[in-house]
Order: C-alpha cells, then structure tokens, then sequence
C-alpha cells in the first residue's frame, strides 16, 4: 500500500470515528432533554393536583360558613366577605349565587290553572301553569269563554283571543304589565297588519317581546293561536 493510500485510509478511519462519537453525544443530549421535560411535566401536575384540592377545600369551607349564616332563607346570601377574606378562592366563588335547600323546594313547585274566564281546555292541558315566578300560558284561539267558536271579522277574532290570554293572566295572579313574552302564530302573514292593530291596544305601552309565526295550518281550522309568558305579581 502506498504512503498516500495509508494517509487517506487514516483520515477516513479518523472522521469515521468523530461522526459516531458526535452521534453518540448527540442521542444523549436528546435523552437528557426528554427527561428533563417528563420531569417538568409532572412537577405541573403534581402543583395542579394540589391547587384543585386546595380549592376544593375552600369551596366547602365557603357553602358551610354561607349555610351557617342563614340556613334556609330561601335568599341569596350576602355580605360574607370580612368573614371569609382568607379563602383565596372566595372572589370567584361569590360571582355564583348560592341558593338554599328550601328555595330549591319553592322553585320547583309547578300549580296549574284553570281559569273560567277563557274557552274550556278541549284536551289534557291546563289554561296556564305557574313555576318559578312565571306564568305560562296556553295557546288561546277566537272562542268566547263558554266554548263557542266567534264568528266574525279577522280583527274581531284576534281580539278575542288576546281577552282569552289576559283573562287566564288575571286569573293567574297577574296582569298585563307583567306579560315578557308573546307568541303569534298566523297561518296567513298577509294579516300580521290588522292582527298588529288589535294587538297594540293591549300592549301598545308595556311592549313585551313578541315573535310572530307563520304556520300552515292551525287545529280546527284557525287562522289564529296566542300563547304568552308573564310574571307573577
């Protein structure tokens, strides 16, 4: 083997070596970076573990102290905070109302009603139902309060069903003042004009909120329906 052939064998076999030492150093500087991060990723979850049980912790502490301070009540509780200003967590939590067992009791109490000042309910529904402080009323159709069917001009039809509804409010313990929601339904929209002339006569001051449906068809053949939502007085 010549002198030159010798030098070049050398120097691959030298490169050689320092590619597979660079690798080598190489793949554990990855190791060590993927250890390091699993280390970090568990440091985090172990401190979020630990925050949530701390949190949870001051969350009990806080429905006990409100509990103590009006068991009960039926009320939103407040003015706690010189009381529990220690608890870290106490700015979010107030931002919840917190309700008592027997408010829950009172809210979930539903008294249907019947009213004689409107058309008999022809099938298993109630004139209206009152839950939560609201009323909801039925669909009411143009028929006077002893079940007969109004005959008569569209305008004279939708007036009466607006009595109908009101009637059931005011027997309801309520009044049109305290009517929120009303819903129309027509099944032809080209009268949404001289159904609107009636209907301000009722609402023209208060202004619930109002939806108009347009609909094939109505039972009976009808050509229109009003159901409301109002608040209890």
């Amino acid at each position: 083997m010549s002198r030159a052939s010798k030098i070049t064998l050398g120097v691959t076999s030298l490169l050689c070596a320092a590619t597979t030492v660079g690798v080598y150093f190489f793949a554990e500087e990855e190791n060590d970076d993927a250890e390091r991060l699993e280390r970090r990723r568990e440091r985090e979850l172990n401190a979020k573990q630990k925050a949530n049980a701390l949190d949870f912790e001051a969350q009990k502490e806080l429905r006990s102290k409100l509990e103590a301070d009006q068991p009960l009540s039926g009320e939103i509780v407040q003015g706690v905070e010189s009381k529990i200003a220690n608890l870290a967590t106490f700015a979010r939590l107030a931002r919840k109302p917190v309700y008592t067992a027997q408010f829950h009791r009172m809210s979930s109490t539903i008294t249907p009603v019947i009213s004689k000042n409107a058309p008999p309910a022809a099938a298993a529904y109630s004139h209206a139902v009152k839950a939560n402080g609201f009323i909801y009323v039925s669909g009411q159709i143009p028929f006077t309060p002893e079940g007969k069917r109004l005959e008569g001009t569209f305008q004279e039809k939708s007036e009466q069903v607006i009595k109908n509804a009101l009637a059931i409010v005011k027997d309801s313990g309520s009044s049109v003042e305290k009517v929120v929601k009303v819903t129309v339904f027509l099944t032809d929209m080209s009268k949404f004009a001289e159904f609107n002339e009636v209907y301000v006569k009722y609402f023209g001051e208060y202004k619930p909120a109002r939806s108009c449906i347009g609909v094939k068809e109505l039972p009976l053949g009808l050509e229109v329906e009003m159901e409301l939502i109002a608040v209890e007085n």
